[in-house]
């Protein structure tokens, strides 16, 4: 009894394992109604059954053209079934064909699962009981002979270029494209195509003939398509996300779009981790930045980054995050900066709040009470950005001299008017604009005062030297001076008895103009002495051969030593 027990348990679950794949790999597609007419409103619907989650694409081509996308799920999830729906209206007689795309999946216990279905309906025109397609004559219309398409292509890897005139196409697909869909629209409502829908691919070369069938029923053309599947996959070259978002999901945010790289969301204080889930358009590139983050109190900046196939291309995503601080937190912050605003609202007066000038530094910080500023500026520029900030709406600022600045030193003035008490404040802003070669300020003021004050103590210290040497000078000669009086006191006390220390030198004149000679044997040194005038001899006194030559100043020099064995001229 036990073994039969065994038996019948393997037994259910192969058939539930069974059951599972079965519904694994069916896809369900509905076309309501299911005879639908011209005017009629049709509604197409997805279904993708007993799945971990789903990434689905179904085209819908032929009367009515457009398509549904099937996404969701968590791999960590329970399975689920997910469906979409589309509704299109019918404007014209045809057929629609459903194709679920090759390259859609599903997963099943963390393994991909291959999905794809089928289904196409007509729709037919309303015939009204006064027989509207009879002409006023009751005639049948002539049939129509345009055997033409307005419109051919395939799903996935489609081409342009498509011409009604042109009959054959050729198309190349990778390797990973096995199964393409091929959808067709006739250029007149009542002709017939044939050879439309999903074909299988071989490696290699593959043709389909798309034959159209004129209303008439004895025209045709037919349009050739040739489908090269390459023998070797190419990397593709897409860096795009399908899907991004967080978990917990009741804090997931939507409006989620490929081509939107940020995103924000807040969360409350409890939320302390998250887990960031992203899905690659190729399932081959590469996501890092997804799974368990966790969060800090504020902001939070998460980035996803995808790398295409081929490693060429690159595109990150961010999401940021803001984590809610406890409440109790946050209204003691907020009710510190309540007081801070009124504090400082009780403390500015009326006017100017704030000046910022962008990328500089005024000196000294703004005050409301100081009225002159300097910035300096390492470059050549014309302009400055000049932000204000006032206390109210009443009050206006005008700014001018910030036009055209120059290397040096620009005035720049802030007049700021109050309209509620007609008053006008005055702050002035002096920009000391750079050298554009060096990158330096060209006007310093502390330098030019340091230069200044050094010339002036050297100018001083100059001025003080030659003071010093003309004291030296002038004190040198008046020593000399006093000495000579000295002297010449004592030669005067001698001069009674000059006659007396009997010289025995001899002195000659010689006359530049008579050239005459005189003489004294009296003296027995030769003392030459020439002139060219009478005056220069005045002190000494010429006589004739008998008369005696007196030279008294002559005499005073050669008692101290002066004028010994020299010519005076």
């Amino acid at each position: 009894m036990k073994l039969e027990k065994k038996i019948v348990l393997c037994i259910i679950l192969f058939l539930t394992i069974i059951m599972v794949r079965t519904k694994v790999n069916a896809t369900e597609i509905g076309i309501s109604p299911t005879n639908p007419k011209v005017g009629d409103k049709v509604t197409v619907t997805v279904k993708v059954p007993n799945v971990h989650t789903a990434d689905v694409t179904a085209n819908i081509s032929g009367v009515v053209s457009g398509t549904i996308k099937v996404v969701g799920g968590d791999i960590g999830g329970k399975a689920k079934t997910y469906s979409k729906s589309a509704t299109f209206k019918c404007e014209k007689e045809g057929k629609i064909n459903v194709e679920v795309s090759s390259n859609s999946t599903a997963v099943l216990s963390g393994k991909y699962v291959g999905v794809s279905a089928s289904k196409s309906v007509t729709v037919t025109n309303k015939l009204n009981s006064d027989s509207t397609l009879r002409n006023t004559t009751n005639e049948v219309s002539k049939p129509s002979t345009d055997a033409t398409l307005k419109n051919l292509g395939i799903k996935p890897n489609d081409f342009s270029g498509f011409r009604k005139a042109t009959t054959s196409y050729s198309i190349s697909v990778p390797k990973s494209v096995d199964k393409i869909s091929i959808y067709a629209t006739a250029s007149s409502p009542k002709a017939t195509i044939t050879g439309t829908g999903s074909k299988s691919l071989q490696i290699g070369k593959n043709t389909f003939n798309v034959k159209v069938t004129a209303e008439d029923k004895k025209t045709t053309k037919t349009y050739t398509l040739t489908i090269i599947r390459k023998q070797e996959d190419e990397p593709v070259s897409d860096a795009t996300l399908t899907n991004l978002g967080i978990r917990p999901k009741e804090y997931d945010f939507t409006g989620f779009k490929s081509g939107t790289t940020t995103y924000s969301v807040s969360v409350p204080n409890d939320v302390e981790k998250i887990t960031i889930y992203a899905t690659a358009k190729n399932s081959k590139d590469t996501i890092t930045g997804s799974g368990n983050k966790s969060l800090k109190v504020g902001q939070n900046k998460c980035e996803i980054k995808v790398t295409s196939e081929d490693k060429k291309k690159t595109k990150t995503y961010v999401i940021n995050v803001t984590r809610e601080e406890k409440k109790e937190e946050l209204e003691e912050k907020e009710d510190d900066e309540k007081e801070d605003e009124d504090s400082e609202a009780n403390t500015l007066k009326e006017g100017l709040k704030d000046i910022v000038i962008n990328n500089y530094t005024l000196s000294p910080s703004f005050s409301q009470d100081v009225y002159s500023y300097e910035v300096d500026i390492n470059e050549v520029v014309e302009k400055l950005e000049i932000d204000t900030e006032t206390t109210s709406d009443d009050i206006e600022v005008e700014i001018a001299g910030n036009e055209n600045l120059k290397q040096g030193e620009n005035i720049i003035t802030l007049l700021v008017y109050n309209k509620k008490d007609d008053t006008t404040s005055t702050y002035q802003i002096t920009a000391n604009v750079g050298n554009q070669e060096t990158g330096l300020i060209t006007t310093n003021k502390e330098d030019n005062k340091s230069s200044s004050n050094a010339k002036e103590w050297i100018i001083k210290g100059v001025m003080l030297a030659i003071v010093v040497l003309i004291l030296f000078i002038l004190i040198k000669r008046h020593k000399a001076n006093q000495e000579y009086d000295e002297e010449e006191e004592e030669e005067d006390d001698d001069d009674g008895d000059s006659e007396e220390y009997g010289y025995e030198d001899e002195y000659e004149y010689e006359d530049s103009t008579e050239n005459d000679t005189y003489s004294s044997n009296n003296y027995n040194e030769n003392i030459g002495y020439k002139s060219t005038a009478s005056e220069e001899i005045r002190n000494i006194g010429i006589f004739d051969d008998t008369q005696k030559i007196e030279f008294e100043e002559v005499d005073k020099q050669k008692r101290h030593g002066k004028y010994k064995g020299r010519r005076f001229k």
